[in-house]
């Protein structure tokens, strides 16, 4: 078979001038770009490196997390213990309440008595009930110790500093619980002698605990403001740049008094 050398064979690339030629050309030029950034670790390296950027996005959006957790962690734990703090000063409030009282409901109002000696002999009277007074002391001491024990793991300084005005009021009465048989230890708690409680004159715990001024009134009265420094940690508190929980609305010891 022989070659027409007269025939037009220029038809044969005039798809290489076409605008799909262009396009074809233009993509094969691409793929050999890429095919040799493939085998001189050019692509790879970029892979390596989109990666690493993600993985680094990751560790700062988990360090973000982490952080988070910490802080709310901390303001849970704070506003947990103020809970207990506040809990714990409004028994005290109570049973502080319980002994000041000198009227009619008063527990050291004296009753119609009647009682049964030894000897099988019974005497009866109006006299103090000394059961009843025993009793209110024990729930007083023992409210004042859980309230000074929650109170030492507070760092919101309104109720540090009203703690602290607490155990100076019961430092001055010192001598006076003692006769009664209540002790005033070193961190501020108290121990009571039940025995010597109850063998005390009933007139004298009234004379310490009754009053508007006497020690139950002036007790009452920082339990309730510590209570309300607890409460407001709870709620409307944070963490200060040093790291201390104050309770928000109070600015200076002041406020201690208003």
């Amino acid at each position: 078979m022989g070659i027409n050398v007269n025939m037009d064979y220029s038809t044969l690339f005039s798809s290489l001038n076409s605008s799909s030629s262009t396009d074809y050309t233009s993509s094969l030029s691409g793929l050999l770009s890429e095919y040799n950034g493939i085998r001189n670790g050019s692509y790879s390296k970029l892979v390596k490196a989109y990666y690493q950027k993600i993985d680094n996005e990751s560790s700062d959006d988990t360090s973000d997390t982490e952080e988070t957790n910490s802080t709310s962690a901390l303001n849970n734990s704070a506003q947990e213990t103020a809970s207990k703090i506040a809990s714990s000063a409004k028994e005290l409030s109570d049973s502080a309440d319980a002994l000041k009282s000198s009227g009619s409901d008063s527990v050291f109002k004296k009753k119609f008595i009647q009682t049964t000696n030894a000897d099988g002999t019974t005497e009866s009277g109006y006299n103090y009930d000394t059961s009843a007074i025993t009793k209110a002391v024990k729930n007083f001491v023992s409210d004042y110790n859980s309230l000074v024990k929650s109170s030492s793991d507070s760092t919101d300084s309104t109720t540090i500093t009203r703690t602290s005005f607490l155990k100076n009021i019961t430092n001055n009465y010192s001598d006076g619980l003692s006769q009664i048989g209540i002790t005033v230890n070193d961190n501020g708690t108290l121990t009571l002698d039940s025995d010597k409680l109850s063998s005390s004159n009933m007139e004298a715990i009234a004379a310490l605990f009754t009053g508007s001024n006497g020690y139950a009134s002036q007790v009452s009265t920082y339990a309730s403001l510590i209570e309300n420094s607890a409460s407001l940690s709870t709620t409307g508190s944070a963490y200060n740049s040093t790291g201390a929980y104050t309770a928000s609305g109070y600015s200076s010891i002041t406020d201690l008094f208003t």
